[in-house]
């Protein structure tokens, strides 16, 4: 099947999720595109996103009885063509009891007893394509560590056994609001490879919702638009994707601005001991920069993660590349679940962090287009091409500029 074809159908299943009314919530993703504006909805269109993103990892934050584990069933079915009750049995419910060897396996008792042999049986959750953890933050420290194992390596060990899980789609939704949970440690959320927030659904969809009828009483039938097979086709496609220079410049370029610090280094963890105090009379701490926001460092991970989303959005959309807009549109949703930030300018958007790293986004991208042509200057010098005003212009700037004064200038010396 060529990749029109596949585009076409994962469309469908789309439209199928909206005609339905299999999950309402008339929130929509809109861009413009040299085709026209790509419209999608919002919750939905990035839970499809993480279906066609090869091993793809979605955090779904939000309250209890929003839909989330449902939307995530249905797309299930919709991408892969197994039956709702197989997507249900693979349900990784959580809980603060769930031992390791109730997610992973346990061993066959007969040939243990009989023969001595060590026989690993491994649950439906770990054999399964399709993953779903429903409320992650009931699992115990413990058992996070087996979902760090699963999404770090693709690998999951109980005694001496080893399960290669090398291709899969995992969703975990999240209830901040519940009781008996965990905090998710950092380098468990760095694993996830986007996240939403799934909030209340509108006025208009609430008047809609009362008179949906009850999906306990009558079951809804929910075709299968693909296969697993063409689905994993469609990993190929999304990573063939090449992104355009100011796209792939501006990746690099937002995780520099977040990770630089001119006083401390950010990897060591001394931001998250000291806070704000780092940055009282520096001279970036009053200029327009993002530096100052947040405690943490940008992984590699995370950059990778950027560009594998921003790939699958623009290939959705029929680009043939992928734009410098595709990548600030998705940017917001790949950060902000990872990032510690500073509680003082937190406060200042409420402490919600979505739109906090929405507005680091655009911060980033004022920035980067003010000073691309001093990006282009310093390729320019990498490639030979030696022009003497531009060299004193990034001399100039290094004071006034972070990136500058740590990534640039350094190379010209």
């Amino acid at each position: 099947m060529n990749h029109e074809e596949l585009r076409d159908k994962i469309l469908l299943a789309l439209k199928i999720l909206e005609k339905e009314r299999l999950f309402v919530h008339t929130k929509y993703l809109e861009i413009d595109s040299p085709n026209g504006v790509f419209r999608a909805p919002l919750i939905a269109g990035l839970a499809v996103l993480n279906a066609i993103v090869g091993n793809g990892a979605m955090l779904l934050w939000g309250g209890y009885g929003y839909g989330k584990t449902a939307l995530i069933k249905y797309l299930g079915r919709l991408l892969t063509g197994m039956s709702l009750e197989e997507v249900e049995a693979s349900i990784l419910r959580a809980n603060p009891q769930l031992i390791e060897e109730k997610i992973v396996g346990r061993l066959h008792l007969g040939k243990l007893v009989k023969e001595g042999e060590e026989e690993v049986i491994w649950r439906r959750f770990i054999r399964s394509f399709w993953k779903i953890i429903d409320e992650i933050n009931r699992l115990s420290p413990g058992a996070q560590d087996v979902v760090l194992s699963l999404l770090g390596e693709g690998l999951v060990k109980y005694f001496d056994a080893v399960f290669a899980s090398r291709k899969f789609v995992l969703y975990a939704t999240l209830n901040p609001r519940d009781v008996g949970t965990f905090p998710l440690s950092m380098p468990l959320l760095d694993r996830f490879g986007i996240a939403v927030v799934v909030k209340s659904p509108l006025l208009d969809d609430m008047n809609e919702i009362v008179l949906l009828p009850d999906d306990r009483v009558l079951r809804k039938d929910v075709p299968a638009v693909l296969s697993i097979n063409e689905l994993v086709d469609a990993w190929a496609y999304v990573e063939a994707m090449p992104l355009e220079p100011a796209a792939q410049m501006f990746i690099s370029i937002l995780s520099k601005e977040i990770s630089l610090c001119d006083r401390v280094d950010k990897e060591t963890g001394i931001f998250v001991e000291m806070g704000s105090k780092i940055c009282v009379g520096c001279q970036f701490e009053n200029l327009d920069t993002v530096c100052k926001y947040v405690y943490t460092p940008l992984s590699v991970r995370a950059q990778r993660d950027l560009a594998r989303y921003a790939k699958a959005l623009a290939w959705l959309m029929g680009l043939r590349t992928v734009p410098l807009s595709v990548v600030v549109t998705v940017a917001p949703y790949v950060i902000w679940h990872r990032l510690r930030f500073s509680d003082k300018h937190l406060e200042e958007f409420g402490f919600d962090r979505f739109r906090f790293a929405k507005h680091i986004v655009e911060s980033v991208l004022r920035n980067f287009l003010q000073r691309l042509p001093i990006i282009q200057a310093y390729e320019n010098l990498k490639a030979g091409k030696v022009d003497p005003r531009m060299i004193k212009t990034i001399k100039n700037v290094r004071e006034d500029d972070i990136v500058v004064k740590f990534e640039l200038e350094p190379f010209i010396d």
